[in-house]
């Protein structure tokens, strides 16, 4: 996913003030979502994958939040992607915002 891309489902969700069917939204200012591990699990078992964005607050009309900890947010879908699921999930893709 190009960060065009990327810009595009983010005004895609603003736009219709919804998640997508293939897209959910996380805003993650306060560090790693707690149910973060359910959204992987269910997209790692749905044909044609998923997106998880986060750092849209959809308590806020889907405003761009940012995340709390990115480094740490990495780390955490990164293990919980590859440790914690089986078969392990083969693409993560992080995309950071400058």
């Amino acid at each position: 996913m190009t960060q065009d891309e990327l810009l595009e489902l983010i005004r895609s969700v603003q736009r219709f003030q919804s998640e997508l069917g293939d897209v959910e939204v996380k805003a993650a200012q306060r560090g790693t979502p707690q149910r973060l591990y359910e959204s992987l699990s269910a997209f790692a078992n749905r044909t044609g994958g998923g997106v998880i964005l986060l750092g849209l607050d959809e308590n806020r009309a889907f405003e761009v939040v940012g995340v709390g900890d990115p480094h740490r947010i990495m780390e955490d879908v990164s293990s919980l992607a590859a440790e914690n699921m089986e078969p392990a999930l083969e693409q993560v893709v992080f995309i950071e915002r400058s």
